[in-house]
């Protein structure tokens, strides 16, 4: 993985516990975790039709 500049904070983190800890602060719901994931992979630099599968991904798990 190519680590850059901005992101070395993150490489070696907790990012469950900062999701843990930003929902439990923020009181967010399921469906509000499902939106900012669905939000990140359609603000990223994705092809649309590769954010159209991982949207319906995320969008398959959510309703199980």
């Amino acid at each position: 993985m190519r680590e850059n500049w901005e992101d070395r904070a993150y490489f070696g983190g907790y990012i469950n516990e900062n999701y843990l800890a930003v929902t439990e602060a923020l009181r967010l719901s399921m469906a509000d975790l499902v939106q900012l994931a669905k939000n990140s992979i359609n603000g990223s630099l994705l092809p649309q039709q590769e954010k159209d599968i991982f949207v319906q991904q995320i969008e398959a798990y959510y309703a199980k």
